[in-house]
């Protein structure tokens, strides 16, 4: 898409997309890359004597920022976090201003900018201090990596609940990532699908148990894959801490509708309860992949 100097997208204008290295990565019409080898090349969009270029690295599968991203996902976001707005991305329901961008020098991929959630003294139980979204193209097989820090010390909610990231279908209900464990811890990362008229259960570790540690940074990465059949159902839920397999879920059962929207959203609780100190989550860097 086309954009001005302003962020606002531009109708018309053809685009020519060049690759500096067909041997590593091509790029078609449309300005989709597709990797070949190993290596690095820079991809050029030109329109009316107007450029722009990235470098891009292609890796081996297993050696990149996301080792457990399947091959042959396209990827539909990627956010370092240097905007609360912009490139598909938008700040919703940030009206107390809780949620800003920040600065992590030891952030661990895209330092120096991450973007910070911030829970006040009196902050109630059952919302979040705002939420990044990004609309999705109707996927329903779904890759989501995420860097994500909570604070140390963590004041957790009696629900045992304290949610990270959100994805939604087209049909209503949710599906979420959250780090669960009673208010002062021991904390793990469990999955609950909320799907209208189907089961809703904890997904719990049923690989390794791997304590969140308080206070530090953590790739998170999540795998969703539909089910092709319903009896039995054969829908997939994987996620991963710091490389470690933490759950992995054959038999899940997706709703009809695709998966349509993502949401960073750090919902605390459950409901009731109050912050008696001041709590943070930060976030480095999302990516999203999926077709």
């Amino acid at each position: 898409m086309l954009r001005d100097s302003a962020g606002d997208s531009l109708s018309g204008g053809a685009v020519t997309w060049t690759s500096s290295d067909p041997s590593v990565a091509v790029v078609d019409s449309t300005g989709l890359v597709t990797a070949v080898a190993p290596g690095t090349a820079t991809i050029t969009a030109v329109s009316e004597e107007h450029s722009g270029s990235g470098l891009i690295t292609v890796v081996r599968p297993g050696a990149g920022p996301w080792p457990n991203e399947p091959a042959g996902f396209r990827v539909i976001g990627d956010n370092p976090f240097t905007a609360l707005n912009g490139d598909g991305w938008s700040l919703i329901d940030n009206v107390s201003g809780l949620v800003t961008l920040g600065t992590d020098p030891q952030a661990p991929l895209s330092p120096p900018g991450v973007v910070q959630y911030v829970y006040p003294i009196g902050f109630s139980g059952g919302g979040g201090p705002g939420a990044e979204e990004r609309d999705l193209p109707g996927l329903r097989q779904v890759f989501v990596g995420v860097w994500w820090k909570p604070s140390n010390p963590w004041q957790g909610h009696p629900s045992n609940v304290n949610k990270i990231e959100f994805l939604f279908p087209s049909g209503g209900g949710d599906i979420y990532l959250g780090m669960y464990g009673p208010p002062g811890g021991a904390y793990e990362l469990r999955v609950l699908p909320q799907f209208p008229n189907l089961a809703s259960d904890w997904l719990v570790p049923n690989v390794n148990r791997v304590p969140v540690t308080l206070g530090q940074w953590h790739r998170i990465e999540w795998l969703l894959i539909y089910n092709t059949t319903t009896d039995p159902p054969n829908g997939i839920v994987r996620w991963w801490l710091d490389g470690k397999l933490i759950g992995d879920y054959f038999n899940v059962q997706f709703p009809n509708g695709p998966l349509s929207v993502y949401k960073l959203s750090a919902i605390w609780g459950g409901v009731g309860s109050a912050k008696t100190e001041v709590d943070y989550y930060w976030y480095d860097h999302v990516h999203i992949s999926g077709r």
